[in-house]
């Protein structure tokens, strides 16, 4: 488990202070409880005045980031595959999971024995945590860095991301049905 706010994609130190002087976040721990919530991301993005879905993609990444063997980087692609809780991650079958990560990223690195490794990792206690794909559609995400030209694609991308997951969210459900 991470335990700087650094280690979230997208927090850089300009953020981290941000999030410090507006909201009193000083740490990875206060950050997770504080956007367990839509609810609590939206207090949290009106007193820092930075996008809720920036805020949500962050929040994300912290959901993740609870499980000890989760490195940001293998957070994002879990993101990217449509997976926004350590319970999803526990639910659904290894070559389900791999499934929509390959589907997701042709070019991934993640194997049957990372997602079993990340499957049976210890994991930090926290409350429940909160998020459909609707939290994370809308604006596009943004960092301190992000080009304001590429914000539209990203918001396309984006988009294309939540519909790709629906569609695996029907075919889970008629495999469930069918067995």
């Amino acid at each position: 488990m991470s335990t700087s706010l650094i280690n979230i994609a997208g927090i850089d130190n300009r953020m981290e202070k941000i999030l410090a002087s507006r909201a009193n976040i000083k740490s990875f721990k206060s950050f997770r409880d504080k956007t367990r919530t839509p609810e609590e991301r939206a207090v949290l993005a009106e007193k820092t005045k930075l996008p809720l879905t920036t805020i949500t993609y962050w929040a994300v990444q912290a959901e993740l980031l609870r499980i000890a063997t989760m490195s940001s980087d293998l957070a994002i692609e879990f993101i990217e595959a449509g997976f926004y809780s350590v319970y999803e991650i526990q639910i659904f079958s290894v070559s389900t999971i791999l499934e929509k990560i390959k589907e997701a990223n042709s070019r991934t690195k993640i194997t049957e024995e990372v997602v079993r490794d990340l499957q049976n990792a210890r994991v930090d206690s926290a409350r429940e945590f909160v998020c459909t794909k609707a939290d994370l559609k809308g604006e596009a995400v943004q960092t301190a860095t992000t080009p304001s030209t590429s914000l539209d694609l990203s918001c396309l991308m984006m988009e294309l991301k939540e519909m790709r997951k629906e569609l695996w969210d029907i075919k889970g459900m008629i495999e469930k049905l069918s067995s």
